[in-house]
């Protein structure tokens, strides 16, 4: 019944007018494929039939999936066709600056899928796709930093950080670190080129820009030192260069992470720093993290205890805590169990393997 109801659905689907354009392109651009075998049609005139009819949203979304259709199973057939497009595709890219919202969203989401329309322009297609930032939503901002980051523009990337930035535009700094991740050029680079123009970001676009440098690079932790040291910096900012220490080691932050604890003004830069502890282990570490066990904030107290567990053997842990509370015991304890639940069982597993393991003669 189930499978009735798909091919009922399909086959009402086919005869509806969408469906009806993706056809027609997928017939156009079966020709174009022949046009390379040295067949007609023209190039010429289908240039200009592609500068006509994607002036329309519906077509754009109509030929998008004949396209990755074509870019998935004949790349190189793909690599010929689009070889010579790009002058089409900037055209469309300012006649779709001029359109709504929702429409410039959709010509940025194509951009991000076809970077390769618009090789060897990628400065002049990033300019124009930033412009699409004014007066756009969360969807379609996303789109355009999606689609720079495609193209692999650092500057183009910088330009639209700038924009969201200084206009006080909302994006979320996971969403942000999560498209700058997808970044199709030097990573590094990029990361060299968003920190130094830190000064120009706002508190949300600094972190995802070090959240994205955290994935990335471990070379800037002179560079961050300073930034972590100062009492006037977000608090949000503090933590995520925290959370870069937590994975980059650091001896000169060592002394810094210890002032954190205990942290009147911010609870998250002691949860941060109790985390990020667990890499540097020296004396006044454990200090510190004993201390944290005793904190009215429970995460605090995992934290703590998390890192202490990674920091000490657990008859050492066992001796160090001896004399300490249960209250500030328990969350250790379970840590200790959990890990020799994780021992045993993964020695099972062992176990089952091997007398499973084909016998070989």
């Amino acid at each position: 019944m189930f499978f009735n109801f798909i091919f009922i659905y399909y086959g009402q689907e086919q005869k509806t007018p969408f469906a009806s354009k993706i056809k027609r392109w997928e017939r156009v651009l079966h020709k174009q494929t022949n046009y390379f075998k040295g067949k007609k049609p023209s190039e010429k005139r289908h240039s200009k039939r592609l500068y006509t009819k994607l002036q329309n949203p519906s077509e754009l979304v109509a030929y998008f999936q004949p396209l990755m259709y074509m870019k998935m199973e004949f790349p190189e057939t793909y690599k010929e066709y689009i070889s010579n497009k790009r002058e089409v595709f900037l055209k469309l890219a300012h006649v779709y600056s001029k359109k709504p919202n929702i429409e410039r969203g959709c010509f940025a989401d194509f951009i991000c899928s076809f970077p390769e329309v618009v090789a060897g322009a990628e400065d002049e297609i990033s300019a124009i796709l930033t412009s699409y930032i004014e007066g756009s939503s969360l969807h379609s901002r996303a789109n355009v930093l999606r689609a720079v980051c495609a193209v692999g523009n650092s500057q183009g990337v910088t330009n639209v950080l700038r924009t969201v930035s200084g206009n006080s535009l909302f994006m979320h700094n996971h969403l942000m670190t999560n498209i700058l991740s997808s970044f199709n050029g030097d990573k590094l680079e990029l990361c060299k080129h968003l920190w130094h123009e830190s000064q120009a970001w706002n508190d949300n676009v600094k972190v995802s820009v070090i959240q994205f440098i955290a994935k990335h690079s471990g070379d800037y932790k002179e560079e961050f030192l300073p930034v972590l040291r100062d009492p006037k910096t977000n608090v949000e900012v503090r933590t995520a260069i925290i959370r870069y220490y937590g994975r980059y080691p650091h001896d000169p932050v060592h002394t810094t992470l210890l002032n954190f604890i205990p942290n009147f003004e911010s609870v998250n830069l002691m949860i941060r720093s109790t985390s990020a502890l667990a890499l540097y282990p020296e004396d006044d570490t454990a200090i510190a993290l004993k201390a944290a066990l005793y904190d009215t904030n429970w995460y605090v107290r995992y934290n703590a205890s998390a890192s202490l567990v990674q920091l000490y053997d657990e008859v050492g842990l066992r001796e160090m805590l001896r004399n300490e509370t249960k209250h500030a015991r328990e969350i250790v304890e379970y840590l200790l169990e959990r890990e020799a639940l994780f021992v045993k069982t993964a020695a099972q597993e062992d176990v089952i393997d091997s007398a499973m393991a084909p016998i070989r003669i």
